[in-house]
This record gives C-alpha cells, structure tokens and sequence, in this order.
C-alpha cells in the first residue's frame, strides 16, 4: 500500500497518537507500525489518552468536572475524571456496572465515552441521562489546529493498559 500511494516517512513532520487506554492488541500493533515505518526518520510524536481525545472532541466545555466512561469488554467500565482544562483528575479506574457506578457517574457535570452504550440498561440509567454527551467527528486537521499545550515528543509512549478483570 506504501508503494502504491507513493508514501514515504518524509512525507510527515508529525504524528498524532493515541497511546491508551485501549485495547492493547490494537495498540500495540499502531505503536509497533510507527515505529517501524518511521525508524530512519525522525519524527515530532503528540500523544494523547483516549480521554484528551474524548476532551478535543467536546463543542461546549462549559463544566468543572466530565467524567470518561470506556468500554472495557469485560464486565466493567473505565473511568477517568477530566477538568475543562482537559487535565486528568485521579486515577483510572475499573467499575462494575451497577447502582455504585450511576452515582458515581452522577456527582459530574458531563459523561462522555462509548461505555455510555454498556450502561443504558441499567434501571438508573434516566439518573444521568442528560449528562451524557457525544463528541463530535474529530477531523484529521481537527488536532492539528486544536490541541492543546502538547509538546512533541522524539519517541512513542509507553503504552497505557490500565484494564484488570473484577
């Protein structure tokens, strides 16, 4: 595919991450195309969690506290509490989904996360259902113009596997 859209690591000055939480599979064979693709050519790396990317994709950030809630695929979510700074609050965390989670859910302005989804069966779930939000589309220029105090970094990330089974 390299060779048929005539695409070379010189053709980029920057590159924008995702370094986790995420599935690690997944992850990890991004992190390991980069560095291979890009082995004799250094690169600026802006790396982001999926919760400042979460954050970048929020219209009105008009809040004190946002609460991230990812899926997990097992029987919990994760969660990351986020300023309107964008700055991570804490520590990650993994819930069972239950009434726990709805009020814990509950003492933030806003949710936002695909484990919104895991939990709109939960008899509470009406509790927050005007807190949670969808962020928008996220461009491909959208980080290049918008992000935000990010310094580059001259190699990848440590990978973030935050995930424990309950």
């Amino acid at each position: 595919m390299v060779n048929e859209l005539k695409v070379s690591p010189k053709n980029f000055d920057s590159l924008y991450l995702n370094y986790g939480p995420a599935r690690f599979t997944c992850i990890r064979s991004c992190h390991a195309l980069i560095k291979g693709f890009f082995i004799h050519q250094p690169i600026n790396i802006y790396a982001f969690t999926i919760f400042e990317h979460f954050f970048l994709g929020l219209k009105n950030k008009h809040f004190q506290t946002l609460i991230c809630i990812l899926d997990t695929n097992r029987r919990d979510v994760g969660i990351q509490i986020m300023n309107n700074q964008g700055q991570i609050i804490g520590n990650f965390e993994t819930l069972a989904i239950d009434e726990n989670l709805i009020k814990k859910l509950n003492e933030h302005d806003f949710i936002i996360g695909n484990g919104i989804e895991k939990i709109k069966e939960l008899k509470d779930f009406s509790e927050i259902k005007n807190k949670c939000l969808q962020p928008m589309q996220l461009k491909s220029k959208y980080l290049v113009n918008n992000f935000y105090k990010k310094k580059p970094l001259k190699k990848i990330p440590k990978i973030i596997y935050p995930y424990s089974p309950i």
